[in-house]
């Protein structure tokens, strides 16, 4: 009589198998979770690739200055959510630095723009602060003078015209909290320090749709 042997393989459904398979699902969640918070942290730290602004005010710029003082500006888009960290650092400045500089917040505006374009609660929020001067940018012209890419980015110039600061004023993407450039800037507006300065800037592209990590908040 033929003897047929049928051969077990315990990878094939045997217990050993069973047991393994929740320790596989939670190593790959764990792997999943892990890359996602790296994507997230690698997006919030990824500054903006602005060129250098002028170093002396160009003379074919609008924004109004006034003789004998420092000229403050930061460019803006009105949709850009991590730009709401950069007026709650830029009030806390001058609220620490006081007055003697004038500072003008430039929103980035289409020439399609309807009337709703600056309804954003970003532009109050500017408005609002002690001092500040908003002015709609009228196709980002001033922006492209200053080389202004980055929603957020902030340039201090003397009363000379003088470039001192050039850089952002939050640590990351839509954070507040100490950091190096609001720091400077504090220092610089209440004539602790001369020397010139940078800073990384953190926000979304001015002239351009951000990233997927935006879009719930980019409507143009």
């Amino acid at each position: 009589m033929d003897k047929t042997t049928t051969a077990f393989h315990p990878s094939e459904g045997g217990p050993r198998s069973r047991r393994l398979r929740p320790v596989a699902i939670v190593a790959l969640w764990i792997a999943a979770v892990a890359g996602g918070s790296a994507a997230m942290l690698h997006y919030e730290f990824t500054e903006g690739r602005d060129p250098h602004a002028p170093a002396h005010w160009p003379a074919a710029s609008r924004i109004p200055r006034t003789e004998g003082q420092p000229t403050l500006v930061v460019f803006a888009h009105p949709r850009c959510p991590c730009t709401a960290a950069t007026f709650d650092e830029l009030d806390a400045v001058i609220a620490t630095a006081g007055s003697g500089t004038r500072v003008s917040v430039l929103f980035f505006t289409p020439a399609d723009a309807g009337e709703d374009w600056t309804e954003a609660p970003s532009v109050s929020q500017a408005a609002a602060i002690a001092g500040v001067n908003v002015i709609a940018d009228g196709s980002a012209r001033e922006a492209r003078l200053f080389n202004a890419l980055t929603s957020g980015r902030t340039l201090l110039y003397d009363p000379n015209g003088e470039l001192l600061f050039d850089g952002g004023i939050t640590g990351s993407r839509g954070h507040t909290g100490e950091n190096a450039g609001a720091a400077t800037l504090a220092a610089l507006l209440a004539h602790e320090t001369s020397a010139r300065a940078t800073a990384p800037v953190f926000g979304c592209p001015i002239l351009q749709r951000p990233s997927q990590s935006d879009s719930a908040s980019w409507t143009r």
